[in-house]
């Protein structure tokens, strides 16, 4: 298997279910995937450190990164080195293709500190965003699942219809309509199954 082969993409395949006035339908279906990146960065005489964690749609991490450098000042054109997967032995192979190290050919003439701590503080609902490396942001505390009840499956068949009145450019966008099935499923969003 290559690098390609294991390397994350932007989508991930999944089974779900239709529920339809026919009944349940099993199809497959594509979500856009999401997993932390953790940029590194060096030049001659500095060993990589870690300057910021933040999440992504996995594909352009390189770009990602050194767009981030440029735009807090720490990257000027013709610095640029390389930029690379880190290879440390020491990786989780979670965090095989979620760390990039950015190697600059001098110093930079904005040195940033270790993590994110500058002009541009990184922060998300999620929490991930301003972790201290991608096994902080992996290994954190988990919510415990679900216990309640499922929504009864006329509510799940109307949110489709509701849905549709919300703005959203296309049917594949992650996380959209939420207010609309909360305005669907009401106070009693447990159900009563």
């Amino acid at each position: 298997m290559g690098d390609a082969d294991r390397r994350p993409g932007p989508t991930v395949r999944t089974r779900v279910t239709d529920l339809t006035p026919e009944g349940e339908r099993q199809r497959e279906d594509r979500l856009a995937a999401e997993e932390p990146l953790e940029i590194r960065l060096t030049w001659p005489g500095r060993a990589p450190n870690r300057v910021w964690v933040t999440m992504r749609t996995p594909g352009h991490d390189f770009e990602l990164a050194t767009g981030y450098l440029l735009h807090e000042g720490v990257l000027r054109p013709g610095d640029l080195k390389t930029v690379a997967y880190c290879t440390d032995a020491d990786l989780d192979p979670a965090e095989e293709f979620n760390v990039v190290t950015v190697s600059l050919n001098a110093a930079p003439p904005v040195v940033p500190a270790e993590r994110h701590v500058g002009s541009s503080l990184g922060s998300a609902a999620c929490g991930v965003c301003g972790k201290e490396s991608i096994a902080d942001a992996l290994g954190g505390v988990r919510a415990a699942a679900w216990s309640g009840g499922s929504p009864d499956p006329e509510v799940l068949r109307a949110l489709p219809e509701s849905l549709r009145g919300c703005s959203m450019p296309t049917s594949r966008d992650v996380g959209r309509g939420l207010s609309a099935a909360k305005s669907a499923l009401g106070p009693r969003s447990a159900g009563s199954r």
